[in-house]
């Protein structure tokens, strides 16, 4: 496999490719997501009907979302993997990078303006959504709650904030 053959995309591609009969595919796809539910979520929403309907073999892998994985794939010409299930902004940098290859919408025969807006990008698809929210616990700040993200991450009025990293979740006292 070449770097060429490597595409940063969601796991959905394969539902992608399932769907045009004249894109041609490797009897074994390697496809790299985030592991547990949400992974056997996709094999049975995604790869397993593709499996069925192609007679092509899906394999699975995980990996925690680090862009370094994906430049020392490229780098040392060892690839593990044909499509990984990435986050937007990693998707963005290895294009700009130009470790990941931009998809050939052609030969999908669809184009970005098919997806939803702001889904479809030079180097990745986008498949699933989610959101971010703002949450605190009222009963420990009844009178100076915080209002903004500004003043969520002020840890000297909010120390419980300080223990928020870059993970969907924070674990904190003043979080329900």
């Amino acid at each position: 496999m070449s770097k060429k053959t490597l595409i940063a995309a969601s796991a959905g591609l394969a539902m992608l490719v399932a769907s045009v009969p004249s894109v041609t595919v490797a009897a074994t796809i390697t496809i790299t997501s985030w592991g547990g539910s949400y992974s056997a979520s996709q094999r049975k929403a995604y790869y397993e009907p593709f499996m069925k309907e192609t007679g092509h073999t899906v394999l699975e892998d995980e990996w925690g979302g680090e862009i370094a994985f994906i430049r020392a794939m490229v780098e040392t010409s060892n690839y593990k993997t044909h499509v990984i299930d990435a986050v937007p902004d990693v998707v963005i940098a290895g294009c700009d990078e130009g470790i990941l290859e931009p998809l050939d919408w052609d030969k999908l025969g669809l184009a970005p303006d098919d997806m939803l807006p702001g889904a479809g990008h030079e180097c990745g698809v986008g498949t699933i959504s989610w959101s971010t929210l703002f949450a605190y616990r009222s009963d420990i700040y009844p009178d100076n709650p915080p209002a903004s993200w500004a003043d969520f991450y002020d840890v000297g009025s909010f120390p419980e904030s300080a223990v928020c990293t870059r993970t969907i979740l924070c674990f904190s006292s003043s979080l329900p």
